[in-house]
C-alpha cells in the first residue's frame, strides 16, 4: 500500500489523500490543473498543509469571546433536548418525552378534557402498558409540560450566565454550572 496526498502548491493546502494498492495507481487518482501529489505521506484535507516537504497540522481557530458563547449556547440547547426528550417519571412510571410522545399525548389530553370519560390504552417509556382514565391523562400531560417548561427555563438562565461572562476563564468556570443546573 503506498500513501499519497494531493496539495495545491500556490497555498500549501491539502486537498486529497489516500492509500492505493500499487504506486502506478497514483497517477489514476483525480486531481486539480496544478495540484501536486506526493508519495509515502497521507495529508487530510481542513487538518494539514504540506509546507517545505512536510505535513503541518492547520491550528484550530481562535474563536472570540462571542464565537465561543454561541459555541456554549448551543452545547447547553442540545443538552436541554438531551434532557427534555429523555423521559420523566410521573407517580412512579417512566413517560416518553420524545416529540412524538408529547405530540400524542397532547392529543390525549385533549379528547380527556373534551370526554372525562375518555380512557386509552398507553405504551410507556419502559414498553409495558397502562390502561389510563382522562383525569389521570391529564395529570401525566401537566406533569411532562411542567417538565418541558422546567428544561426551557433552566436553559434561559444558563443563557444568561454564558451572556454574563466576561472573559473565557469566566465561560469555562460554567462547565460544571451547566451539566450541574438540570432539573
Amino acid at each position: 500500500m503506498t500513501k499519497f496526498t494531493i496539495y495545491d502548491p500556490a497555498t500549501n493546502k491539502v486537498i486529497g489523500g489516500g492509500t492505493v494498492a500499487n504506486d502506478g495507481d497514483v497517477d489514476l487518482q483525480p486531481k486539480p490543473d496544478g495540484a501536486v501529489t506526493v508519495l509515502g505521506v497521507m495529508g487530510i484535507p481542513g487538518v494539514h498543509n504540506y509546507v517545505g516537504g512536510q505535513l503541518v497540522n492547520i491550528p484550530p481557530p481562535v474563536l472570540s469571546l462571542a464565537e465561543l458563547k454561541a459555541v456554549a449556547k448551543q452545547s447547553v440547547a442540545d443538552r436541554r433536548w438531551e434532557i427534555e426528550t429523555g423521559g420523566v417519571t410521573v407517580s412512579g412510571t417512566v413517560i416518553a418525552t420524545d416529540d412524538r410522545s408529547k405530540l400524542l399525548l397532547s392529543s390525549a389530553a385533549e379528547k380527556a378534557r373534551a370526554d372525562s370519560t375518555f380512557t386509552a390504552k398507553w405504551k410507556t417509556a419502559d414498553g409495558s402498558w397502562a390502561q389510563l382514565d382522562a383525569v389521570t391523562i391529564l395529570a401525566i400531560y401537566a406533569a411532562v409540560f411542567g417538565w418541558v417548561d422546567q428544561c426551557f427555563a433552566r436553559e434561559a438562565v444558563l443563557d444568561d450566565l454564558i451572556d454574563a461572562a466576561a472573559d473565557e476563564a469566566a465561560l469555562d468556570a460554567l462547565s460544571s454550572t451547566i451539566e450541574a443546573f438540570w432539573p
